[in-house]
């Protein structure tokens, strides 16, 4: 049988196992998960839209953003630490019922306590929005 080779790469790093920690959840769509890894007022936040603010807000708004998403998987180009912020250069490559979409994107994570603080991701909106308006274009009208 043919096997497909996974998205999944990472570059070596000591502390992989807790930030493949945080990524793990999206990868399954889990939404409680997800919240589960921001500290209570925790937030997320992509640049160009307007922040998710606490665990209740992430699972009722990442609910309709994660409904028409298969899968992620991520493929992390560098890794930087510096104290309690993690930065993350990757491509989330983004399987959709009508396929699959690629998008570079910069995650900036400030973590307290192991819980993440703030999560800001930085990508280009315009070709975000062509994936997700390719997503929703096999949505029953």
């Amino acid at each position: 049988p043919h096997m497909t080779a996974s998205r999944e790469s990472h570059p070596p790093h000591p502390f992989w196992p807790q930030i493949d920690a945080l990524l793990q959840p999206w990868r399954t769509n889990d939404i409680a998960a997800i919240a589960g890894t921001f500290a209570e007022d925790g937030v997320l936040h992509s640049m160009m839209g307007t922040p998710i603010r606490g665990r209740a807000s992430l699972r009722k708004v990442l609910g309709k953003h994660l409904a028409h998403i298969v899968k992620i998987a991520f493929e992390i180009r560098s890794i930087a630490i510096n104290g309690d912020v993690l930065v993350l250069e990757r491509v989330d490559h983004i399987t959709t019922p009508l396929g699959l979409h690629s998008l570079p994107v910069v995650g900036v994570i400030e973590l307290r306590d192991g819980l993440i603080q703030a999560w800001r991701e930085y990508f280009d909106s315009a070709q975000a929005a062509s994936a997700l308006a390719a997503s929703k274009a096999g949505d029953p009208a």
